[in-house]
């Protein structure tokens, strides 16, 4: 009788101890590691946080509304004092704002019909385009430079370097050492001086586009090959070609 009261007694103790044992139901965070047709259910609860990051909780990564105006291209333009600009291009018009407001900053009207290029060198904003040409803005004024309408310009070593100017479609062209609005060739040159390097090919194998930088080289490319210009000073701009097959 004593073994079967001690026998009860066990499987009761059990019995409530096991009771006491709630299921807890598998967190629904999302999950964006696994691919969700391997996964054996999905639920949508807490979308807005991840949960497999290790560090437990975080937020999920999402959008808001910056701007209700269309937008052909966007830029960055970081100036001296600290100040960045947040640049669009709306139809034909470039703008921009610091960030605390909508695009209120006028700069220029460029035309819409072609594609627009903009990069910064200094203090002035640097845009192109081959029916406008080229110009700047220096937060105040447009400038024009010159009689040149590039396709193509970047920033590299300090330098503006500009490319796709009609008739001389197979030439780089180098601005003067932090000053983008002179590309006048020296009679007696010095390193800092501006520069013109040539890539060399079929004569319709002209430059289709400017890279800056990339392993602190300028890559271009053309229709069917591409290289880099590598060098620090106009005396060992030296170009290289990679392949004549791409």
């Amino acid at each position: 009788m004593k073994k079967f009261l001690w026998l009860f007694l066990i499987v009761a103790f059990s019995a409530i101890l096991y009771s006491e044992v709630k299921t807890v139901s598998e967190f629904g965070g999302l999950n964006t590691d696994d691919n969700p047709l391997f996964l054996k259910s999905q639920t949508p609860d807490s979308e807005d946080v991840e949960t497999d990051n290790g560090t437990g909780l975080d937020p999920r990564s999402g959008y808001i509304i910056f701007s209700t105006e269309p937008s052909r291209n966007l830029f960055s333009f970081y100036v001296s004092n600290g100040d960045k600009y947040f640049i669009t291009q709306s139809s034909g018009v470039l703008k921009a704002t610091t960030g605390e407001s909508a695009f209120t900053v006028f700069i220029a009207t460029v035309n819409p019909d072609v594609i627009t290029y903009v990069t910064g060198l200094g203090d002035k904003l640097f845009f192109c385009n081959t029916i406008d040409g080229l110009k700047y803005w220096d937060l105040s004024t447009v400038q024009t430079v010159g009689t040149f309408k590039p396709k193509y310009i970047v920033t590299h070593k300090s330098r503006l370097w500009m490319a796709g100017v009609a008739g001389d479609e197979r030439t780089i062209y180098v601005s003067e050492f932090q000053d983008g609005t002179d590309f006048n060739l020296a009679v007696n040159p010095v390193d800092t001086d501006p520069a013109r390097v040539s890539v060399q090919g079929a004569l319709d194998d002209i430059l289709t586009g400017l890279y800056a930088t990339f392993d602190d080289k300028l890559i271009w490319f053309k229709q069917r090959s591409f290289g880099s210009i590598q060098g620090t000073r106009r005396s060992n701009f030296q170009t290289r070609e990679y392949s004549d097959s791409v």
